[in-house]
Order: structure tokens, then C-alpha cells, then sequence
């Protein structure tokens, strides 16, 4: 059989070289390019739920990469996710998210390496304390561990930390994800649950730079607003509720605790001052934060010097 009549019998068959050859290659070259553009959800696609902290932030692509506590990395697609922030009931988007913040991960494993982020709860914020000061294998027992009592000056939201006054001084207290809060019975979303002007109870570790890092937070009792006799000098610090009137009375009411308010009489030449200058009366406004001096008579108070420590319209 001649080379024409082999050629003639291969196209009466429909099968020729050139055809044979290339419906594999072509064939191949389609299924890659549909996994990598239009890609099927994966059988082996799990569900996932993961903490960690973020490295970086890709904005533009919605993308974070953060290792989890077992040292994994991992690449979370945020385009659909729902992210809850701390401190706020605003939904949160990929730009709130940052270098540095703990965050816990519902979603689905779309490979060894990416996540379809379906909700992401950010536990703490970025510079917040992550660890305790001491080491797991060292015993709590051979730390430093103190107890304050006092009334809190002001809050760091972003940084989970608060400023207590106690007698004459102030110190910083951090929280963390160990801290147990079930002492403050409040309704709230805020990282830290408190209000200048609460009274607090603090047990916890005191690092070496003199901040605490706190064991268990509570709001202290009505009863703790103040001690001692009547008549002995005392310090309040409290948040105003109720202001003087320039024309009946020169009297005022502070908070110093969840439900407690205290009755200050207020001399009149008692000095008052907000940030240093000198102020009347009748300048306090309500939800102002003050320190006030003076003595005890039963509920109520009687001012021997006043400052305002944080002003209302600082405070929000």
C-alpha cells in the first residue's frame, strides 16, 4: 500500500497524527486555566477555628497573614468576612485589622496555606501586653503578686489599661485574655469594662516597670467609696453628676462607685483647678473626673481642695 492510500485511510477514520497529538496538550492547557480562574470548592476543604497574631495587612487585596499559637502561618481571605472589633458595635473591614492584633478565625481551610476568613473577633489590640511576666515554667507563687484597691483616674481602650489613684499615687493596670471579669457585672463591648470615677478591686502580677497585669477585676462595693470616721480627712476621686446652681447652692454630687453617689459641700474660697488654673464652682460640669480633699460626714462630704483630673469633653 502506497503512502496515498495510507493517508486516505486515516482520514476516512478521523484519526491523523496531528489531531491525536495535540487534543491532549490542548485539552490539559484548558483544565489549568479553569482551576487557577474559576476554581470548584475543594473536597477536602475543612472548617477551621484558630488564634493567632497578625503579620501583615494587605489592604488593597484582602489578605492578612498571621501565625497561629502552634506556630503555623497562614494567608486569610477577608473579602467577605464579618470582623468584630473591640470597643465598638461598627462593623469592622480589612483596613481596622493590624500588625500585632490577636485574633480568633472561623472559616474554612481552602489549602495547606489559605483560610476563607468567615468571621474574624479581634481579642486584643496591637501593643497590648501578650504574655504574663513570668514564664509557664515558673510557679506563680515565686512572681511578684499584689492586691489594689482604688479609684480609676482614666482608660486606654485601645491598649486594654486603666489608671488607678491609690492614697497618694497612681499605677497602671493592663488586662489580658486571662483576666477573669466576672466582678464587673456590665453590660458592655469595651476591652476594658470601666468608667473613670469607679471604685476597683485588682489582684494581680506587678512587672518590673511597676505596672500590673490583673488576675481578676471587680467594682467595689457602695462602702469602699471612702473609710475612717467622721470628720477625718479623706480623697475622693469620682466623676460629677450632679453641678452646683450659681444662685442656690454651691453643692455638688460625684460618683465613686457603680451605684453611689456622694453629696460634696463645697466652701465657698475652696480652691478648684483644671490643669492648673484656677476655676469656680460653678465650672464643674457634669461627667467631669475630679480628686477632691476634705473630711467625712456620713454621705456626705466637705471639699478642702478640688482638681479636675480628666474634663468631659477629654474623656470621649
Amino acid at each position: 500500500m502506497n503512502k496515498g492510500m495510507i493517508c486516505a485511510a486515516l482520514v476516512a477514520l478521523g484519526l491523523t497524527g496531528p489531531v491525536l497529538a495535540r487534543m491532549p496538550a490542548t485539552q490539559a492547557r484548558a483544565d489549568d486555566y479553569s482551576v487557577r480562574e474559576d476554581p470548584t470548592p475543594d473536597a477536602s476543604a475543612t472548617d477551621v477555628q484558630l488564634d493567632g497574631v497578625i503579620n501583615r495587612v494587605d489592604v488593597d487585596r484582602d489578605r492578612v497573614t498571621f501565625t497561629t499559637d502552634d506556630g503555623r502561618r497562614y494567608t486569610l481571605d477577608t473579602a467577605r468576612s464579618d470582623i468584630i472589633l473591640r470597643g465598638t458595635t461598627r462593623p469592622g473591614e480589612t483596613a481596622d485589622l493590624a500588625r500585632g492584633m490577636r485574633i480568633h478565625v472561623d472559616g474554612t481551610r481552602l489549602s495547606n496555606d489559605i483560610i476563607g476568613a468567615d468571621r474574624i473577633r479581634v481579642l486584643r489590640e496591637a501593643g497590648a501586653p501578650t504574655t504574663r511576666p513570668y514564664p509557664p515554667s515558673v510557679s506563680q507563687d515565686d512572681t511578684d503578686s499584689i492586691n489594689l484597691r482604688g479609684t480609676v483616674e482614666s482608660v486606654d481602650q485601645r491598649h486594654g489599661s486603666f489608671v488607678v489613684h491609690i492614697n497618694q499615687h497612681t499605677r497602671t493596670v493592663f488586662l489580658d485574655d486571662n483576666t477573669d471579669l466576672t466582678g464587673v457585672n456590665r453590660d458592655t463591648l469595651d476591652r476594658v469594662p470601666l468608667r473613670p470615677g469607679d471604685r476597683v478591686t485588682v489582684t494581680g502580677i506587678l512587672r518590673p516597670d511597676g505596672t500590673v497585669v490583673a488576675d481578676t477585676l471587680s467594682l467595689g462595693r457602695p462602702a469602699d467609696a471612702y473609710h475612717g470616721d467622721s470628720g477625718r480627712l479623706r480623697e475622693l476621686v469620682g466623676r460629677v453628676t450632679q453641678q452646683s446652681n450659681r444662685y442656690t447652692s454651691r453643692d455638688i454630687k460625684i460618683r465613686v462607685a457603680e451605684d453611689h453617689e456622694v453629696k460634696v459641700h463645697v466652701p465657698s474660697g475652696t480652691p478648684i483647678t483644671r490643669d492648673g488654673r484656677p476655676i469656680s464652682v460653678h465650672e464643674l460640669t457634669k461627667d467631669d473626673v475630679v480628686r477632691i480633699s476634705g473630711t467625712s460626714d456620713g454621705d456626705d462630704f466637705r471639699a478642702d481642695r478640688i482638681t479636675v483630673i480628666r474634663t468631659y469633653d477629654d474623656s470621649d
